[in-house]
């Protein structure tokens, strides 16, 4: 997995659209830019910048070492983790606290029950491990 600053305003941008575009405007981004189904974010939110990397429509925070499916995953968008991974993204990708994307599907600070449900099947049919820890574990 390739590591990109956050600071790279169109992957950057690309991780924030995950949680709310279209999923064919996010195939097209994809098809124009592969790497982004790998690519993970060297740079998150932080102490002193809890606000800089606050996705507010589905209340979570890109951390470092998040990649595009953990945002699928937070955001409960099984057709957007399908894409992803049908790309080469990696369902076992942790971030820097540790977490996988299974982690942010199955801890939300929003509701859609059916939706979340969904997406940890999908998750761990694809192998994510249910059984994986994280740091705040």
């Amino acid at each position: 997995m390739r590591n990109t600053s956050s600071r790279d305003p169109v992957f950057g941008d690309f991780v924030r659209l995950v949680a709310t575009a279209p999923a064919d405007e996010i195939a097209r981004i994809l098809t124009a830019n592969p790497g982004f189904a790998t690519f993970s974010l060297e740079e998150g939110a932080t102490r002193r910048r809890p606000t800089d990397f606050f996705l507010a429509s589905i209340r979570h925070q890109i951390y470092g070492g998040d990649t595009a499916l953990h945002i699928a995953a937070a955001a409960f968008r099984r057709p957007l983790a399908e894409l992803l991974v049908d790309r080469g993204a990696d369902v076992r990708a942790r971030n820097r606290r540790g977490a996988e994307p299974l982690h942010y599907a199955a801890d939300a600070n929003h509701s859609d029950p059916a939706a979340q449900a969904a997406t940890i099947e999908y998750l761990t049919s694809a192998g994510a491990d249910p059984h994986a820890v994280e740091k705040s574990n």
